[in-house]
Formats: structure tokens, C-alpha cells, sequence
């Protein structure tokens, strides 16, 4: 696989490098979904990234993807390691879509291609003294949703029976059934995205019949109980995504917010209507904190254009006319500054974080013969209005 980052993972992965408020919230109607961040009580910025995208394959077929990362403390640059871990993901799995030779394509598949892209990505910048978590789900019509995991984060299920953790922590508490908290020695991480060539995804499928959500985290949030039980009593009196994602990170800033927290949603199951498709060819990406829309994805011969617009636009007219702002990725992107800190809470302390006027986004400059085009509208509301 090709090293060198492509036009699409960078244009993803300048946008969630964006300078963004304490905290946000996104509800994702069309998809019946949710996505919260928050930069916690103690640390200096965030070290996670999240996204919630949705595409159309080669066929026409709509596919829905999320995704959680946690940057590594104690590393180089996290920040940027997470951001990298879910631009170059998403943009691998868009490809993958493009490319499927026919709509039965597996999609254990497209998760391990995805994730590979990220890791080698990530070990390329910086040889593995650098690397995030990756937690991930994605559904297709006609298809067992399949969840990803690497690392320490987390993919939790509800069903009747209550919140179930699917994934299991890549440490050694984690493998014996420990709970971190309790085996602080144990709870280092044995494998991350940028480790380099021995990383060894988990992938599984998930019973679409008897799973109601699927609820993606970050440490900074399943620290709060060393069983599932309270998160799941927050889902159950939740009336919906928005509220609960909501509450799940108000909750960890209310217990102390030592570590950044971070989580998304998604209610089962998804109505995948391949009629609502946009005529235009793009990509959709939600985060905590904003829409985007990438125009002629990577598969497109013309150069990708970025959209960003307010959580009301149509989902099946062309994007409005906008404010225009010509966006040079090898300025936006500069080269990291090594440094070392202190080891991050679970592995062996709290992850630290370097503070804002210090953050690198660390990716090398491009040499693109077109320079992408960024569209731009500024939000005039506050993040609780948006609820």
C-alpha cells in the first residue's frame, strides 16, 4: 500500500486538527446518531478524535462508518495521531468503497484496510514513538454491522439485557478480565495504531436483530464504572442519542474530568436508503463539533473540494454558495515538535497534554499540483443551543 498520504486523508485530517471549543455535541438525524467531546477539568487541549461519516459505494449503496481515537500520552504528539488515525481510516475506507468490485464486498475487509492505511500511516510520520487507540463500527445494507477495536477504547452494545462490552482492552488487564483501575501495572497498551507491522485488528460482527446501540468510548468516559451497569441505566432513560452522549461526558467532567472524554452513538437498526443520495458525489463527516461535506471523493478524477455547512443543509440538494477560503494544506500542516511526557492514566499514569499555543500538527508538506478549496461558514450558536 501506497505510504503517501492521499489528498482525502489530508483534507480529513486538516479539519479535525481545526482549532474547536472546550466541548461540543453533534446529532446525526439522518443516521440516528450522536457524537460528544469534551477537553475535560485538567488537561490542556484533546487528544481525541471522532467522526461519524456516511458514503455511497461504487453501486450506490450507502454505508454508514464511526469511529472513536484516543492519541497516546506519554508519545509524540497525540493530537495529531488521532486526527491522522481517523482522516486516513475514513479516506481508506471511502476508497475501499470505490473500488468494491461488487456490493456483497466484505466488510471485516474494509475495516482491516482501513486500519492498516492508519497504522502504517501513523508509523511512516513517526516510527512508532507516536500512535492513538481506534475503536470503530460499520454498517452496510444488507450485512451484519462489524465492529473494529485497537487499544484501550472501547465498543459497548445495549440490548435488553442491558450494556454489554463487545471489545476487549488491548493490555494485559484487559485480557485477564481486569479492571484497569485496580492493576494500574497492567494496563499498558500491547498494540496501537503506528506500532508498525505486528498490529493485529480485532474485528467481530455484531447481531444487528438483538442489539439496539452501539455506544463507542474513550477512556475518559468508561473510567467512571468498572462495570458497564451505570452507563447503561444513562442510555436506558435517555430519550435519545443527542441527550445521552450528552450526559455521558457531563457526567465524566462532573466526577473530577481528569482525562479527556469522548463518545458516539448509533441506534439500531439504520434505515440505509441509497434513493437519498446526494447528486453530487461526496463524502458526509460529522464530528463533535461540525458537518463536512468532501466534494468528488478520491475516486473522482477532479480534486476534491470541502463543505462545511450548518447541520440544517439539505441532505439532497447542492451544497449553498458560502463564504470561500482558500485553504493551503502545506501551510495548515506544519512538522511536529518531539516531546516527551508523562505516561498516560491507564498505562502507567494520566495522559498528558501539551498546551494549545504548543500543539504541532505534525504531517509532513505536500506537494499537490491542486490545492484544495475549503468552504466555510461560522456558527453563530453555543453548543448547548445545538441541542
Amino acid at each position: 500500500m501506497n505510504a503517501n498520504p492521499s489528498l482525502l486523508q489530508n483534507q480529513l485530517t486538516t479539519w479535525l486538527l481545526r482549532r474547536t471549543p472546550a466541548n461540543g455535541v453533534r446529532r446525526v438525524a439522518s443516521l440516528s446518531a450522536a457524537i460528544a467531546s469534551d477537553l475535560g477539568n485538567v488537561r490542556e487541549d484533546n487528544q481525541d478524535r471522532a467522526a461519524i461519516a456516511r458514503g455511497w459505494d461504487r453501486h450506490g449503496q450507502e454505508y454508514a462508518l464511526v469511529a472513536v481515537a484516543d492519541g497516546i500520552g506519554g508519545m509524540q504528539d497525540g493530537v495529531t495521531c488521532a486526527a491522522m488515525t481517523i482522516g486516513v481510516f475514513v479516506a481508506a475506507v471511502d476508497q475501499r468503497a470505490q473500488n468494491a468490485s461488487n456490493s456483497s464486498d466484505h466488510p471485516e475487509e474494509w475495516l482491516l484496510e482501513g486500519a492498516h492505511a492508519a497504522n502504517q500511516a501513523l508509523f511512516s510520520r513517526f516510527h512508532a514513538s507516536g500512535g492513538s487507540t481506534l475503536v470503530a463500527l460499520l454498517l452496510r445494507p444488507g450485512t451484519c454491522p462489524y465492529w473494529l477495536s485497537i487499544g484501550d477504547s472501547r465498543v459497548y452494545c445495549m440490548n435488553n439485557k442491558g450494556l454489554i462490552q463487545s471489545s476487549i482492552d488491548d493490555t494485559i488487564a484487559g485480557q485477564l478480565g481486569k479492571n484497569p483501575e485496580d492493576a494500574i501495572e497492567q494496563s499498558r497498551l500491547l498494540q496501537f495504531v503506528g506500532m508498525g507491522a505486528d498490529l493485529e485488528p480485532h474485528i467481530a460482527k455484531l447481531d444487528a436483530d438483538s442489539t439496539d446501540a452501539v455506544i463507542l468510548t474513550t477512556d475518559g468516559v468508561h473510567y467512571l464504572a468498572p462495570s458497564p451497569g451505570w452507563l447503561g441505566q444513562i442510555i436506558h432513560h435517555s430519550p435519545d442519542p443527542g441527550v445521552c452522549v450528552k450526559r455521558f461526558i457531563d457526567l465524566a467532567k462532573w466526577c473530577g474530568g481528569p482525562d479527556n472524554a469522548t463518545v458516539a452513538m448509533i441506534t439500531l437498526p439504520v434505515e440505509m436508503q441509497s434513493e437519498t443520495r446526494p447528486a453530487y458525489p461526496c463524502l458526509e463527516v460529522w464530528d463533535a463539533y461540525g458537518e463536512l461535506q468532501v466534494i468528488n471523493p478520491a475516486s473522482s478524477k477532479a480534486s476534491p473540494a470541502l463543505i462545511l455547512s450548518p447541520a440544517t443543509t439539505s441532505q439532497s440538494s447542492p451544497p449553498p454558495s458560502v463564504a470561500r477560503l482558500d485553504l493551503a494544506i502545506d501551510e495548515r500542516l506544519g512538522t511536529s515538535s518531539p516531546e516527551q511526557s508523562k505516561s498516560r492514566r491507564g498505562k502507567s499514569s494520566r495522559k498528558p497534554k501539551k498546551s494549545a499555543d504548543k500543539q504541532s500538527n505534525g504531517l509532513d508538506k505536500l506537494n499537490e499540483p491542486e490545492l484544495p478549496q475549503l468552504h466555510m461558514e461560522f456558527p453563530t450558536k453555543s453548543n448547548n443551543e445545538s441541542l
